[in-house]
């Protein structure tokens, strides 16, 4: 069985290396909750969601703390989070094999790297996702964009899903196969109405949100906008956008099937 987040995680290491000595100052975390419509429980789920989505192995401490411990072959980091209704921090605690100088504060850049994600994973499911007019005319833009550009002779086109769904499911448990498949990967999956699902994923400072219609004989995954990943009108992206959607349609079809 593919452990909880694999896919995502093989993907953010796709850049890390351990090789030379690149250390930099130690990145802790202090946010602002901005999301006025949560409590302290939600913050604690989203927290715990993100972190496992990861990768990340998250215990609840006490109520308002929790540990985070992240193993990556030889190398480990452990982190406290601390939060509230208002705020939560993400400190250093300990870690094996990252050159921690605790004289001069500084670690290997990869944690920087794992925190920022992290960081970036917690706003995400902080957030409420919901279809706004905003995303309503990014959505019509970039139809228009697909329907005028056929065969662009650069880039890499989206892809777009369109799956038959073998076998008789109920709309409920296609929504949650296709919740459950999408949060393992890091995605925040909210459901909008009865068969529209709305999703976002951020990596760093790239993201990606998308739609993701179903009924009890098909699903398909829809582009809607993104940050930091070159689109271009002539319904081109970033490789990566690609990689995250086959993941995300192979994670579906396998709870499906």
């Amino acid at each position: 069985m593919i452990k909880t987040g694999l896919y995502l995680f093989l993907v953010l290491m796709i850049s890390l290396s351990f090789n030379g000595c690149t250390s930099s100052k130690i990145y802790n975390v202090e946010k602002n909750i901005t999301n006025t419509n949560t409590n302290l429980q939600k913050i604690e789920t989203s927290i715990l969601d993100a972190g496992s989505s990861l990768g990340w192995s998250m215990k609840i401490v006490k109520e308002g703390k929790i540990r985070g411990i992240l193993i990556l072959r030889s190398h480990m980091a452990t982190v406290n989070i601390d939060y509230n209704e208002k705020s939560y921090k993400i400190d250093y605690s300990a870690s094996k094999n990252l050159q921690y100088d605790e004289q001069n504060n500084t670690i290997h850049k990869n944690y920087n790297g794992w925190i920022l994600n992290l960081e970036n994973t917690i706003n995400n499911y902080l957030e409420d996702l919901i279809m706004t007019d905003e995303l309503t005319k990014e959505l019509e833009k970039v139809t228009k964009d697909k329907l005028s550009s056929k065969y662009p002779e650069q880039g890499t086109r989206i892809l777009d899903i369109n799956q038959k769904i073998t076998g008789s499911s109920s709309m409920e448990e296609i929504s949650n196969s296709i919740i459950k498949a999408g949060t393992s990967l890091g995605w925040k999956m909210q459901i909008q109405n009865k068969g529209f699902i709305l999703a976002k994923i951020v990596l760093r400072n790239h993201s990606a949100t998308i739609k993701i219609n179903y009924d009890t004989n098909m699903y398909s995954i829809n582009y809607i906008t993104s940050t930091n990943l070159l689109y271009e009108d002539n319904y081109t992206i970033h490789r990566n956008y690609n990689g995250w959607i086959t993941n995300l349609s192979n994670a579906i079809n396998a709870r499906l099937n």
